[in-house]
This record gives structure tokens, C-alpha cells and sequence, in this order.
């Protein structure tokens, strides 16, 4: 799981480093089995999401966190921001969640 934070957030640096604080959580590092190149592009297009959306915040500390826990059976990867949020008007047509089986 911590490779594939990894070379998100190393993909993404560029992005980010004028933007945001970025940080790494691993809960416990647990081998996935997946998709790695298809992981990958979902946490790209998260983390690319929250740097534009932090672009248009007017605050002194922002954040992005990459969070990797277990939870159960299920490895679970998170991106976290404190930018303004997703509008309430499309948040139904969001998943904000999917399970790799």
C-alpha cells in the first residue's frame, strides 16, 4: 500500500508543492493486491482534485493527507484536504468509495 502512496505522491509533487502541505499516513503497510497502475491514476486525479481545489481557498495551512489503513479484510487509501468541499448539488453523483475484489 505504501508503494502506491508513494508514487502517487511523487507523481503529483510537482503539482502540489506550491499548494499544500503534503502528508503520508500508513496505519500498517499491507501488501495489495490490485490494479497498481489503476490505483495509481484514481489517487493522481484525488490528489490533482484537491490541489485545485485548495488553489481557490484564502488560508495559511493547506493540507493533503494520503492515509493508508486496514480495516478488517480491506485495505483502505484516503485523501484528505481542507479545502472547501465537494457542492452539495453533485455530491449524489459521486462514489466516494469502491471495493476491488
Amino acid at each position: 500500500m505504501s508503494e502506491i502512496i508513494d508514487e502517487s505522491l511523487t507523481i503529483t509533487h510537482n503539482k502540489t508543492k506550491h499548494v499544500a502541505q503534503v502528508e503520508k499516513d500508513i496505519n500498517e503497510d499491507v501488501e495489495v493486491v490490485c490494479s497498481k497502475t489503476e490505483i495509481v491514476q484514481v489517487l493522481i486525479n484525488l490528489i490533482v482534485n484537491a490541489a485545485h481545489a485548495l488553489e481557490e481557498v484564502e488560508t495559511e495551512h493547506k493540507r493533503i493527507i494520503a492515509r493508508g489503513y486496514t480495516d478488517g479484510q480491506y485495505a483502505v487509501i484516503e485523501v484528505e484536504d481542507n479545502g472547501p468541499g465537494i457542492p452539495k448539488h453533485i455530491m449524489n453523483s459521486i462514489s466516494l468509495s469502491w471495493i476491488i475484489s
